[in-house]
């Protein structure tokens, strides 16, 4: 991970699902608009795609802070039991979950309006889904069974309201966390729910087809620590049910964050080799064809994370207003402090 990150001030955001501890991002994301961060490409799971939604669409309007703004306001006053969930007996019948999707669509709908403005930025937005049919993978040439998938949205799709209607339906898709909420229909996918429970941080999809971007990091956005100094005390019922799904974040974001350190570590290295040996560009791109690296380039992967665990459990938030903006204070310290080490400080 660096330490310094030189110019452009350009960052891929990856935002990672954590339930109500979802609000530390918005916290963040509050301090990156304020630096005048230029983010052209989101990639998003579970409340993180809710998160990434909003901020797409103040992207592409080119009214970040303004857009954040809203998002705070909402993390801090209707983030609540009420505000987000809707009971359906439908769905209670059908044994699919507690509550659909209709809460966090309205608030959606309310606060994330269609760009109008002229000259509207460019962004791409990417979701994780986690598709309760599967679909068809392949591992070494055959076939496979794989259960996520990436839905990708262009900056089109924050121009018109019929057009956003999608993007909210991926992002309510990816943030319905089973038992909690029923899964969600996706046109063209089927059925989905918690895209966090499939990966819930996608940073490969982060670094772009395209190894011109002038991407100067990959900022990882997530609530969860980097190291649990404390043991977890034995949870039981709802608690424990907290700690598993804690578990399955925080062994994603291992993951992913080590594959990414390696391929960017890999990348220098064949850089170098490169140079010593003379090879061309073109036989630099045939061997990360043959590699499956894809036509990537290193950029650094910066994380902001909390340095310790934080209050409660992913829904002690619901029912505390305090607790919620604890988290979005915590988001926007470690945001800064994270950005003032980059050298992109305010």
């Amino acid at each position: 991970m660096a330490d310094t990150v030189a110019t452009p001030r350009t960052a891929a955001l990856v935002l990672a699902g954590a339930v109500v501890k979802g609000a530390f991002e918005a916290g963040a994301l509050e301090v990156i608009a304020a630096r005048g961060v230029t983010v052209p490409r989101i990639v998003a799971a579970s409340s993180g795609a809710l998160n990434g939604a909003a901020y797409a669409a103040g992207v592409r309007a080119r009214r970040e802070v303004d857009a954040v703004r809203d998002l705070v306001r909402v993390w801090e006053e209707e983030a609540t039991l009420c505000g987000t969930l809707h009971p359906s007996c439908r769905a209670m019948l059908g044994r699919r979950g507690i509550s659909d999707q209709e809460s966090l669509l309205r608030l959606l709908r309310r606060h994330v309006r269609p760009c109008v403005v002229p000259d509207p930025a460019p962004i791409d937005f990417h979701v994780m889904l986690a598709t309760l049919r599967g679909r068809q993978g392949h591992i070494d040439g055959e076939l496979a069974t794989t259960y996520s998938e990436i839905q990708s949205f262009t900056g089109a799709s924050f121009d018109t309201r019929e057009e956003l209607e999608r993007v909210f339906v991926a992002a309510t898709a990816s943030s319905a966390l089973p038992v909690l909420f029923a899964p969600v229909d996706v046109p063209g996918v089927g059925p989905c729910t918690d895209g966090g429970l499939v990966n819930n941080t996608p940073i490969g999809t982060a670094f772009g087809p395209d190894p011109s971007d002038p991407l100067g990091a990959i900022l990882v956005v997530t609530p969860t620590p980097a190291l649990l100094t404390t043991p977890s005390p034995d949870p039981r019922g709802l608690q424990l049910l907290a700690h598993q799904l804690d578990m399955v974040f925080a062994e994603w974001l291992f993951q992913d964050l080590r594959r990414a350190t390696c391929l960017n570590e890999g990348l220098v290295r064949l850089d170098a080799l490169a140079a010593r040996r003379g090879w061309s560009e073109e036989d630099v791109e045939a061997i990360k064809v043959a590699l499956d690296l894809g036509r990537v380039r290193p950029v650094p992967i910066v994380s902001i994370r909390p340095l310790e665990a934080l209050p409660g459990t992913i829904f002690s938030g619901f029912t505390d207003r305090g607790v919620r903006r604890a988290y979005l204070q915590l988001g926007r310290e470690r945001a800064a402090q994270v950005l003032d080490g980059l050298g992109w400080g305010a």
